[in-house]
């Protein structure tokens, strides 16, 4: 539950699209940096995402040790995060599952299925565009 203020909020949001912008545009690091200081009500969100430039600069085991641990801490709670994370790994059949476990658990962050960068290497899968049509966007 998020109990922040709306200008909070609205921090949050740009910190994590500067985050976002940051990773997309290959400064990896800077975006890294930005996502991780979003506020703790974003946090399960900006440690997910963190994973992906760490993957990226080529430190595999870590990023993959750090996510085991995640999931071993949040279970399926963020299933959707760790879908976005397998798509930027490019690990598409992991990702797929997570999205369907989301699905199955009506995960909160499907809300941005449609228009999420991070899970723009699905996009052309079928099984993505069945979840899309499932979910009516």
């Amino acid at each position: 539950m998020n109990t922040c203020g709306p200008t909070k909020r609205l921090c949050v949001l740009v910190d994590d699209l500067a985050g976002r912008f940051g990773y997309e545009d290959g400064r990896y690091l800077s975006g890294r940096e930005r996502v991780l200081s979003s506020t703790r009500s974003n946090l399960e969100s900006g440690l997910c995402r963190a994973r992906t430039p760490w993957h990226k600069l080529g430190r595999r085991a870590e990023a993959e040790a750090q996510l085991t641990n995640l999931q071993a801490q949040k279970g399926d709670s963020a299933a959707y995060q760790y879908a976005q994370v397998y798509a930027q790994w490019g690990s598409t059949a992991k990702a797929l599952q997570w999205l369907d476990a989301a699905v199955r658990l009506h995960d909160s962050g499907l809300v941005a299925l449609k228009t999420d960068p991070f899970l723009d290497p699905l996009r052309q899968e079928p099984r993505f565009q069945a979840i899309q049509q499932e979910l009516k966007f």
